[in-house]
């Protein structure tokens, strides 16, 4: 397993930015990490009733998962909506994850709706669930050019799920042809980043390889990062 690890110095740092860029507010965070999840909580709702609109959408997540309070997804579907009116994109992009799972009022086109306007924000996790509802033609007719075009959109900003799900087009053939390889490549940067899916689909798979294949691999997921503008451009 040791030659999946041994992607270049970049991915490594994209990890690390992805890693910091992720992380919720200090203090609360810090209470997090002890084990005290219900101080925790009081602060973000604290900041959420003083009108920080991102403690509110936080504050939905803190419901969704029952952390530091009893789970309550009609709580954290009314306190999204409220974040979403008010702009927040993550709180756009989770409730619509919540109306597709069907834990939310509302119908797949309400979520693609919320998708697109977290999309417009910026927010990467919301160009994968779009590429998803585009993949799977939910709320849209299905459009695997589309679908591609999101994940790799959500890839070249560093998120990991647009790594896997470009490995996933490339597995099944879908608005691609079919490349078992490439899709191997996509899924060792998922990896790296810390996608557990793609980590998954791995499993197994790394082993079989002789040392050639893997180092080929490699290169090809180092190439991949260099198109990407995310590594080393690619020689040539």
């Amino acid at each position: 397993m040791h030659d999946r690890h041994r992607l270049k110095s970049a991915m490594l740092a994209l990890a690390g930015a992805l890693l910091l860029g992720n992380a919720p507010p200090g203090e609360a965070q810090a209470l997090s990490e002890q084990g005290k999840e219900a101080e925790a909580f009081a602060l973000v709702e604290q900041a959420a009733n003083s009108g920080d609109v991102a403690a509110l959408a936080e504050l939905a997540h803190y419901y969704e998962e029952g952390r530091g309070v009893p789970a309550n997804p009609g709580r954290a579907a009314e306190l999204y909506r409220q974040a979403a009116e008010k702009g927040d994109a993550t709180a756009r992009w989770r409730l619509g994850v919540m109306i597709d799972e069907g834990t939310a009022p509302g119908d797949t086109a309400d979520a693609v709706l919320l998708f697109k306007q977290a999309v417009y924000q910026g927010n990467t996790q919301a160009m994968t669930s779009l590429a998803v509802m585009y993949a799977m033609g939910r709320g849209v007719p299905q459009d695997f050019a589309k679908a591609r075009m999101h994940y790799e959109m959500a890839a070249r900003l560093g998120e990991p799920h647009g790594f896997e799900g470009l490995g996933v087009l490339y597995a099944r053939g879908e608005g691609v042809e079919q490349d078992v390889e490439e899709a191997v490549a996509y899924w060792l940067i998922a990896d790296q980043l810390g996608d557990e899916t793609a980590a998954r689909y791995l499993q197994g798979l790394w082993e079989q390889l002789g040392a050639a294949d893997r180092e080929r691999l490699v290169a090809r997921a180092n190439a991949l990062l260099g198109e990407m503008g995310l590594g080393p451009k690619p020689a040539g």
